[in-house]
């Protein structure tokens, strides 16, 4: 059984929501984008960390800020949930490799929340 060890968060943190590490796959979308297939590597009410597959691109993914939607697959959802955000990161570790990123969400929509902190809730508990 795998521990489960959220990311810290706090004052002495530059996150205000601590994150699970989780392995998920999902679809990132935005505008001249278009939808890209990417593993989330750790999620939480305030975000999440990404990794997007992109070989042999040289030229940056996305700008900073750039709003986008990350449509989320689990086993504890009937359908995606889609949240929207914006960019707050992103960079190639090497080349050859996946691109890392980070979104910052922006819950305009109660329900989404909800949503997110149920998923939250049954992946901590399965771990």
């Amino acid at each position: 059984m795998r521990a489960i060890v959220p990311y810290p968060a706090g004052p002495t943190h530059f996150r205000a929501h601590a994150r699970l590490r989780v392995e998920l796959l999902g679809t990132i979308t935005a505008p001249g984008l278009g939808a890209r297939e990417v593993r989330v590597r750790d999620l939480g009410v305030g975000g999440a960390g990404l990794e997007i597959d992109v070989v042999g691109a040289t030229e940056p993914l996305l700008a900073a800020e750039a709003l986008v939607t990350l449509s989320l697959r689990a086993p504890t959802l009937w359908d995606p949930l889609a949240l929207s955000g914006r960019l707050a990161w992103a960079r190639s570790i090497e080349p050859g490799h996946p691109r890392r990123a980070g979104i910052c969400f922006d819950h305009a929509d109660p329900g989404k929340l909800l949503a997110l902190f149920h998923l939250l809730g049954a992946h901590a508990a399965d771990h």
